[in-house]
């Protein structure tokens, strides 16, 4: 299994998918082995598929919300650290049907949802990023690939809290508002046309919640060594049968990274999947360790190495080509190694709230 495999999870249904606001390619950045990646998945991916993926997310699609008038109510100072066992904010009512997706990353500087769905136009997905106080949107600063950097203008007031368009060429490409004194919100739609983006966006945004959250949680932890520091992570989702765990990590400090605002960036990956089926004997693999087969493969994006059935789990880690030579073949081994797995993946009530742990 690959990166593009774990995309391939996580999207369920996605030839024809729009790009993810959720920078799949940026967090996930190395890996091109299709052929290992139909061997091992997708027996994975119809189970998914017929579990259903969003068993979890709460879309009311029958409820639609009416945006708040232009008043601007007082805030609350917000919160200069966002937590790491928190899923703060949940999307409410989406246009679309039959939502096929739900991810969800955090850090504390910023925690991201995002809900894909159905129409009779195609797909689209709905990101909401929220951040803490003082930190600038990185949509502002660093929208990489998405769009070029947006103008602002003000927007009618998203439930009573100040709003603004992000505008690139006189179009809304996202709606900000300010959930807490100096602490912003940022939805984007992409996919569908649409031809009333600022309604649209507007009536989403109405049902943006933010809340005390829900834990957020994953199978599995790892313990990490003194050189590296986590940046986000992905927590799974209960409600899957197959649940995956992203963590990313960095070789400095958090807060000196290029773009500190966009939490998805990392030196280094672990991409942790139950897959409980024990290993394919037609798998590749060209190393062992641990005692567990193995594959190692390295490209221009950096190197890779994936165990395969460590106690049910499928273990990746993907060393980054911006780690320059810091982190070695053997440090990727090791780390691999250092994945506590758990023995009841299908029991949330015995998964962590803190799935890294440093030396």
């Amino acid at each position: 299994m690959n990166d593009e495999a774990l995309t391939a999870l996580l999207y369920a249904d996605s030839d024809n998918a729009p790009p993810t606001q959720i920078d799949l390619q940026t967090v996930m950045a190395v890996g091109r082995r299709r052929r290992r990646l139909r061997r091992v998945v997708l027996p994975a991916l119809a189970l998914v598929a017929v579990a259903g993926l969003v068993g979890g997310v709460t879309v009311a699609v029958d409820r639609v919300v009416t945006p708040s008038p232009t008043t601007v109510a007082a805030l609350a100072d917000g919160p200069k650290t966002l937590p790491l066992d928190r899923v703060l904010v949940h999307l409410g009512w989406i246009p679309e049907h039959g939502p096929f997706l739900k991810r969800t990353q955090v850090s504390t500087t910023a925690q991201a949802i995002e809900v894909g769905g159905y129409s009779a136009a195609g797909h689209a997905y709905n990101d909401v990023t929220i951040f803490a106080a003082g930190v600038v949107p990185w949509q502002l600063v660093a929208p990489g690939n998405f769009h070029a950097v947006p103008k602002t203008a003000p927007a009618p007031s998203v439930n009573g809290h100040r709003a603004l368009w992000y505008l690139v060429d006189g179009k809304p490409t996202e709606l900000a508002w300010e959930w807490a004194k100096g602490s912003w919100a940022v939805l984007s739609r992409v996919g569908n046309h649409d031809a009333n983006a600022k309604k649209t966006l507007s009536m989403v945004a109405a049902g943006v919640r933010i809340d005390h959250g829900t834990a957020a949680l994953c199978p599995n932890a790892v313990t990490l060594p003194p050189t590296l520091r986590l940046v986000s992570y992905f927590p799974a989702d209960p409600a899957d049968r197959h649940p995956a765990c992203s963590i990313e990590l960095t070789l400095g400090d958090p807060s000196t990274e290029p773009y500190p605002t966009n939490p998805r960036l990392g030196d280094i990956g672990i991409q942790t999947l139950w897959t409980g089926s024990g290993v394919d004997p037609s798998q590749t693999y060209n190393r062992t360790v641990g005692g567990h087969r193995a594959w190692f493969g390295r490209d221009k994006y950096g190197f890779g190495i994936e165990l395969f059935d460590v106690d049910g789990y499928w273990i990746y880690v993907n060393v980054r080509a911006q780690s320059n030579g810091r982190f070695t073949e053997a440090d990727a081994d090791a780390l691999a190694l250092a994945v506590t797995t758990n023995a009841a993946p299908d029991d949330p009530a015995q998964w962590t709230d803190h799935p890294v742990r440093q030396r």
